[in-house]
């Protein structure tokens, strides 16, 4: 028989389950009181819990069933909830007043929240105003297996902190028209929800934005789905290292906008079938050290759009390579323009070669291998120094009075022979010059 703590019980460690403190499973009737009453009996100030090597012993247990909650449910440190599965565990809440179900945070200002993990049950806002979970400077903070659904307001809400997990969260036809479904915010990026990661789950049916990353430093995005919000999927107002990758983008307004981001990167994702009246699958306001690789576009209509939204567009020292879809790739022209001039790299396919990258000023098609070796695929092509404009080309006939180029380019003959198959150009600025060696 499992031993669970009873009202005034010392028992350390033992688990605290909420039918003991007079919890209605049917959810007929408020438990509130009840669920609070179990939670408050787990209140500890030991410092010592959760760190490495000691894990948290305090947990309150919500069996399978259904259960009422009128306000919020305030939950200390160190200190495990755990229901019985998204399925079988539900909390109906009633709360109208825009709260959350669940408050994690400490109750003394300016202090952190240490060392939760919240699991297994599934939130019910049946369409009031109320917000799923609210998190607030929590360290170490853990979400797992947690639904939330039909909340008027944000499902969950992140508000600083560090190294925080979020599993298998799903969020389902919540947010409202000016809140997003899960909102991560800090007054700067240094005091955003940072080191955070998101693993699986969905975001999906809400009424603005999916996920607000207003302000964050490390985040990670990971094997997500973003289905049927009537905003963009995700939005970085201004976020440092942020990562999202492998998650599946349907039927949303614009899926990705970077409004202000460094050191972003976009990779692995499938973005399919966007929402009528989109702008582009992923759209870019200010990127610097930026990639968007690896990833398939499945409508090949503005693939990469761009946006003024906070000030003039910035794309600096960023690489778009290896995405598949409809080819060449469609880029807004504005971002190809800014890539011809600040360092930036993007790579479009045709039909007709492997790879059309634009670098810097120069466009060349190649293949490059990690035995440093490149390997140019058509007669033609060229090799282009920067800094000089001298040029290394390849075609058939001689290159006299055909090739523009500088002084000290070099043209291979396919067709040549003795003396005639490598040229210099030795002198003049036009297509003239060359001398056959």
């Amino acid at each position: 028989m499992a031993l669970t703590k009873a009202t005034n019980s010392l028992i350390s460690g033992a688990v605290a389950n909420v039918l003991d403190f007079g919890a209605d499973p049917s959810g007929s009737t408020d438990s509130t009181s009840a669920i609070q009453a179990a939670i408050d009996s787990c209140a500890t100030t030991d410092r010592t819990e959760g760190i490495p090597n000691t894990p948290v012993s305090n947990q309150v247990h919500i069996p399978a069933g259904t259960y009422l909650v009128s306000a919020s449910l305030n939950v200390t440190s160190y200190l495990n909830i755990t229901g019985a599965g998204r399925q079988t565990t539900f909390i109906k809440s009633s709360i109208t007043n825009g709260t959350a179900v669940f408050n994690i945070q400490y109750s003394t200002s300016g202090l952190s929240q240490n060392y939760n993990r919240i699991s297994d049950f599934t939130i019910n806002g049946q369409g009031n105003n109320t917000q799923g979970i609210y998190v607030a400077f929590a360290n170490r903070f853990e979400l797992s297996s947690v639904q939330v659904m039909k909340c008027a307001n944000r499902a969950l809400y992140l508000q600083g902190g560090v190294i925080n997990t979020i599993n298998n969260f799903y969020s389902w036809d919540c947010g409202s028209l000016t809140e997003p479904a899960v909102l991560l915010y800090g007054a700067s990026p240094a005091f955003g929800p940072n080191a955070t990661t998101f693993m699986g789950g969905e975001v999906y049916a809400s009424p603005n934005i999916g996920m607000h990353v207003q302000e964050c430093v490390s985040l990670n995005v990971c094997g997500m789905t973003f289905q049927a919000n009537e905003g963009n999927a995700i939005l970085v107002t201004n976020g440092l290292q942020i990562q999202i990758d492998g998650c599946y983008f349907e039927v949303n307004k614009d899926d990705i906008k970077l409004l202000n981001t460094v050191s972003c990167s976009v990779t692995n994702n499938l973005f399919a079938l966007p929402k009528a009246g989109y702008t582009a699958f992923i759209v870019l306001n200010k990127m610097t050290n930026g990639e968007i690789y690896g990833n398939e576009f499945q409508v090949g209509k503005n693939a990469i759009g761009q946006t003024t939204e906070i000030g003039s567009l910035l794309f600096d020292q960023s690489h778009v390579g290896n995405n598949f879809g409809t080819q060449p790739l469609p880029i807004d022209a504005a971002i190809l323009a800014l890539a011809n001039n600040n360092g930036s790299i993007i790579e479009r396919w045709d039909a007709t070669s492997y790879g059309n990258a634009v670098y810097g000023r120069n466009i060349f098609k190649s293949r490059t291998y990690h035995d440093d070796s490149v390997y140019m695929l058509t007669a033609g092509d060229t090799f282009n120094w920067i800094d000089s404009g001298v040029i290394w080309r390849t075609g058939t006939g001689s290159p006299e009075g055909g090739i523009t180029a500088p002084v000290g380019s070099m043209f291979t003959r396919s067709d040549g022979g003795t003396s005639t198959t490598l040229y210099v150009k030795e002198s003049g600025t036009g297509n003239t010059g060359w001398v056959a060696k």
